[in-house]
């Protein structure tokens, strides 16, 4: 599926396509939100990320610019990952290939 980018108001000129994962890439990191390609793969690899045990009670919420935002369901949990902060960013970036993560950010929700 593809839309314009160029040529946007041009009377009698057909847009130039573009494909709509480039353009909602293009559109979240303006929105100061995250690459949707890369919450996928984060997604898809958390287990690999955090370690399985871990990631059953870790959830990632979000990503925002360059931090990541992970749910844990204690203070427990949540101290157990806050001293992990530097091997997540360092898995993240082992496992997607991507420095997209600079920052953790842990939260408990109890939920």
């Amino acid at each position: 599926m593809r839309f314009s980018r160029s040529n946007q108001g041009v009377p009698g000129e057909e847009p130039d396509p573009v494909v709509v994962g480039d353009a909602l890439a293009r559109l979240s990191k303006e929105l100061g939100l995250a690459d949707p390609r890369i919450m996928k793969q984060l997604v898809d690899h958390w287990p690999e990320i955090l370690g399985a045990q871990v990631a059953q009670h870790a959830t990632l919420q979000n990503l925002r610019d360059d931090t990541i935002t992970i749910a844990v369901g204690s203070g427990a949990w949540a101290t157990q990952l806050r001293y992990l902060e530097a091997d997540i960013v360092h898995r993240v970036a082992e496992v997607i290939g991507s420095d997209a993560i600079n920052h953790v950010r842990i939260v408990v929700d109890p939920q």
